[in-house]
């Protein structure tokens, strides 16, 4: 896990100093700050932009900033070995439900069921966590027409792969710690059901 780069694409918010310094510590292939909240749009662009620079390494990951794993290297580990079957073209990481927040739904309402459950790797329809693809899949993240799991995930099939997630490490949601009424967080998501359904766009700065 040493030789990893991580390129920052954020949406300008009250905690984007907290972030800016956490990061300044990491070692960066860039950082792009959008002047406001575009949501997937701020990836969809990233992608346009910076394709060039995803093309030179063999194995990118793309995911939101809130998951937390405890084994690093043991998760990843697991990723690229599952990423050496040739009939796989994303893996995910599963998630831990010890956080799930059942006084607002019930798990099976929200993470699809597996499809199939193979020697090491489990077929499902999983949102974006710690998507992970080869260089030769790129196209996946490319062709889609939003940046967003469900149409990574119709990219991913339209090439006959399949999209899976891992059988042994877990990542933890934070953001469902978040989940119950009267926070900030949960209060904005059940008042804006449709916050990926837009074609806004805004300037960014680039600070890497």
């Amino acid at each position: 896990m040493d030789n990893k780069d991580f390129f920052i694409v954020e949406n300008i918010s009250p905690n984007s100093q907290q972030i800016e310094s956490f990061f300044a510590k990491q070692r960066l292939a860039g950082y792009i700050q959008f002047e406001k909240n575009i949501s997937d749009n701020a990836v969809k662009i990233f992608l346009r932009k910076y394709r060039k620079l995803l093309m030179q390494y063999p194995y990118i990951t793309f995911s939101d900033g809130d998951l937390q794993i405890s084994n690093a290297a043991s998760t990843f580990q697991e990723i690229l070995q599952i990423l050496q079957h040739p009939e796989v073209g994303v893996c995910t990481v599963d998630l831990s439900l010890n956080n799930f927040p059942h006084h607002i739904a019930k798990p099976s309402d929200w993470l699809p069921a597996p499809s199939h459950v193979a020697s090491d790797y489990v077929v499902c329809q999983t949102g974006a966590h710690l998507m992970t693809l080869e260089n030769k899949d790129l196209d996946i993240l490319f062709n889609a027409h939003k940046a967003i799991d469900g149409a990574f995930r119709r990219a991913c099939a339209s090439k006959g792969l399949q999209w899976v997630k891992t059988k042994v490490n877990k990542a933890k949601h934070l953001t469902w710690d978040y989940y119950h009424k009267g926070h900030p967080y949960y209060e904005f998501r059940v008042n804006n059901p449709q916050i990926f359904n837009h074609n806004e766009t805004a300037n960014y700065k680039t600070i890497v």
